[in-house]
């Protein structure tokens, strides 16, 4: 329960520290950059896992695993 009340401030917190950070950006007709997940240690960051190869033809496989003759 103290970690749920924590991990809410932090998300509170980090709310108004991204503001913050984007408010010079927002005076000068800028986009700001700042994320409140930047700023909260609680935050999920989503991973990206990079597929292991790209290819659009499979037929290599298909003459590998499939076509093979048996020895």
């Amino acid at each position: 329960m103290v970690e749920g009340l924590r991990s809410q401030q932090l998300a509170d917190l980090s709310a108004v520290l991204a503001m913050l950070a984007n408010l010079p950006a927002a005076v000068w007709g800028k986009e700001g950059q700042a994320k409140p997940s930047d700023f909260d240690p609680y935050a999920k960051k989503r991973r990206r896992e990079k597929p292991i190869f790209k290819t659009k033809d499979l037929s290599i496989l298909k003459a590998v695993f499939v076509d093979r003759k048996a020895r």
